[in-house]
């Protein structure tokens, strides 16, 4: 079942006009429906999940059709303006962003969740990864802003601490970095959640 998703806030809503001005961009090219398809981690992916804390950059995959080469994928990728509470803001594209540097689950694509764009037909097909398998993506740099993202989705309930164990559990057999650190991160997790009494 899909969690409930934020897509109606400011920053959401910046997040989809990045999209489907990018979707204008590859209409442009012709490029047949689903062509690309683009999964959303980080920050805005945490808010649109969550709507629990905002972001300034957009981490983002792109993965696209056999005939398109990734490379060959042009689209405008000035920031976004958006206001919260009479402040103005600006939403980035983070060019150097890539899931591969944290543990990440062979189904990830196979079970995000598609998120409605513009076009229909629509060269681009956006997904928002699960709670689950954002909660694995942050395993690998594990900063602090990390361990709280995936205690908060521990805390508010889009993840519970077994779907957690078990989709980390699985991702970690096949990660081809430092497992040890990846399992001792894992066994954080559950005596903080065990600790704040979120289990």
């Amino acid at each position: 079942m899909n969690p409930h998703l934020y897509l109606n806030t400011p920053l959401a809503k910046a997040v989809l006009k990045f999209f489907n001005r990018a979707e204008e961009d590859f209409s442009k090219e012709k490029l047949p429906p689903g062509s690309v398809r683009a999964y959303l981690f980080g920050g805005c992916a945490m808010h649109i999940l969550t709507n629990s804390r905002g972001s300034g950059d957009i981490d983002v995959e792109f993965t696209a059709a056999r005939h398109v080469k990734n490379s060959e994928l042009k689209f405008n990728v000035a920031p976004i303006a958006y206001n919260i509470k009479q402040t103005k803001l600006r939403l980035l594209y983070d060019k150097t962003f890539t899931p591969t540097l944290g543990p990440l689950h062979e189904d990830y694509q196979d079970d995000a969740i598609q998120l409605a764009t513009r076009m229909r037909p629509s060269p681009l097909w956006l997904y928002v990864v699960t709670p689950a398998d954002l909660a694995v993506s942050k395993l690998g740099r594990f900063g602090d802003r990390d361990i709280d993202d995936i205690l908060t989705l521990i805390k508010l309930k889009k993840l519970s601490i077994g779907e957690f164990l078990e989709r980390a559990t699985s991702a970690t057999n096949y990660y081809i970095g430092n497992t040890l650190t990846i399992k001792g991160n894992i066994n954080y997790i559950l005596k903080r959640a065990e600790q704040l009494r979120l289990c």
